[in-house]
């Protein structure tokens, strides 16, 4: 489904990544927000659409999670599955609000080789490297000085290699080339 917004001097749609071939384009920018992409196998499908969609020169931001979350992988004692899911190959089937879908969990490296070389990296960082993952809604509410210090402690890592590699998820920008 695509919803459109347009104000004259902004457009913008919403579709799931399976639907691209129905969306108009070329945009300056695309998106994709908190791990959508970890619902297919195949990368390289969808960033095939990528070029006919942007503009030369134009941006794409992806949000995914990656195969290693340190917040995830400390609580091992609690629950071994959650904190090895993450590196199970050929993906884990998820749960979530009734529905079962399979997520898959990616490296920078392999969005990058997925994106091709028609995209040249522009920034990567990780997002909730030393917080809780975005489930652990309460943490915050619970624990606000030792979530402030969690903040502080990760702020200097999140841009930094090989720390914006890991966490809850990475944001990975890159643009299409000239």
């Amino acid at each position: 489904m695509a919803r459109g917004l347009n104000s004259g001097r902004l457009t913008a749609q919403q579709c799931s990544f399976n639907m691209l071939d129905q969306v108009g384009g070329p945009f300056d920018a695309l998106y994709s927000n908190s791990g959508g992409l970890n619902c297919t196998a195949d990368l390289a499908a969808v960033f095939g659409q990528f070029p006919r969609l942007l503009r030369r020169g134009g941006t794409v931001t992806l949000v995914i999670m990656p195969p290693f979350c340190p917040w995830e992988h400390a609580l091992w004692w609690k629950d071994w599955r959650v904190a090895t899911r993450r590196w199970r190959p050929g993906g884990v089937l998820a749960h979530v609000e009734g529905a079962h879908f399979m997520t898959y969990y990616f490296t920078p490296r392999h969005v990058l080789a997925a994106l091709g070389p028609a995209f040249s990296l522009v920034s990567l960082r990780s997002l909730a490297l030393l917080t809780p993952t975005a489930d652990n809604d309460q943490f915050a509410r619970r624990r606000p000085r030792l979530y402030r210090t969690l903040v502080a402690l990760e702020a200097p890592l999140l841009g930094r290699w090989p720390f914006n590699q890991w966490g809850d998820f990475f944001m990975l920008t890159a643009r299409l080339n000239e």
